[in-house]
């Protein structure tokens, strides 16, 4: 199972504007998604708000989140990425596409395991197409790394996109930061495999060395790398407040753990 299959989290665009949320109205840009806990999965708001704050705590790239209770369901609120806010409130859109559509991959064959792309294919792709191709390697580098650490094994081709603004062609800010591993019936299968790892839980300095030789990577260079994102991880989720919140949610609790655990095993520490 997983947690992107069609159905699994519904997704309504709407324009907020003065605290106020609306429907667009013909070809009027949205300038939010919200995305309503389903059912099945409680205490997803909580985790996913709780996995792209701590991506903004590291320095990368993630679009404004918040949660907000709309009749009796909790709701996590995105700003889009992909639009410019004019002055007078007015939403401008900037084109995005996903991965799969950079690379002619079908969408439903978004998983590697489904034919979807590789780690490789996505870094090749950065340097032959981005206009930044040094910092957008970095990023997405950055973004395994992070997704290995909080244990989101989802992350395959269409949680990734470029934009396109005028002549500029980047990597765009990180969406859909899940911790899965919280749910323990979802699959471990990475979405796009490190080194052909076979389990998110079971990657391993050697993998990602094998990663760094297939995506002609400096293999030094990114064992620094995941110490420093994996040590930042671990301070930003040992935080008083965060506790206290932990205290109170027991998703959030079992979200905590996953990703204490993950990032001492990611940065080489709990070997």
């Amino acid at each position: 199972m997983r947690l992107s299959l069609a159905g699994a989290q519904g997704k309504l665009p709407v324009v907020i504007r003065d605290g106020y949320i609306g429907l667009t109205l013909g070809n009027t840009p949205s300038t939010h998604i919200i995305k309503p806990e389903p059912e099945h999965y409680p205490g997803l708001v909580a985790i996913e708000g709780l996995c792209m704050r701590l991506a903004r705590d590291l320095g990368l790239n993630v679009p404004g989140v918040s949660s907000r209770q709309i009749g009796p369901t909790t709701c996590l609120i995105v700003a889009r990425y992909d639009r410019v806010i004019a002055d007078d409130g007015t939403a401008t859109r900037i084109h995005q596409e996903d991965l799969c559509q950079a690379l002619g991959i079908h969408p439903a064959r978004k998983y590697q395991q489904d034919g979807g792309p590789l780690v490789r294919d996505c870094i090749e792709m950065l340097r032959d197409w981005s206009t930044d191709p040094l910092n957008d390697v970095t990023a997405f580098v950055d973004a395994l790394i992070f997704n290995a650490s909080i244990g989101n094994a989802d992350a395959h081709g269409k949680n990734y996109s470029m934009l396109y603004d005028q002549a500029e062609r980047r990597l765009a800010p990180l969406y859909d930061l899940v911790c899965t591993r919280a749910w323990p019936e979802l699959s471990k299968t990475p979405a796009m495999k490190i080194g052909g790892a076979r389990s998110v839980d079971a990657i391993t300095p050697e993998h990602w060395e094998a990663m760094a030789n297939e995506s002609e990577l400096a293999w030094p260079r990114l064992e620094e790398r995941i110490a420093e994102l994996t040590d930042q991880l671990a301070e930003a989720i040992d935080t008083p407040d965060l506790r206290r919140e932990a205290d109170e949610d027991a998703a959030l609790a079992r979200a905590v753990e996953v990703i204490e655990q993950r990032s001492r095993k990611v940065g080489g520490r709990g070997r």
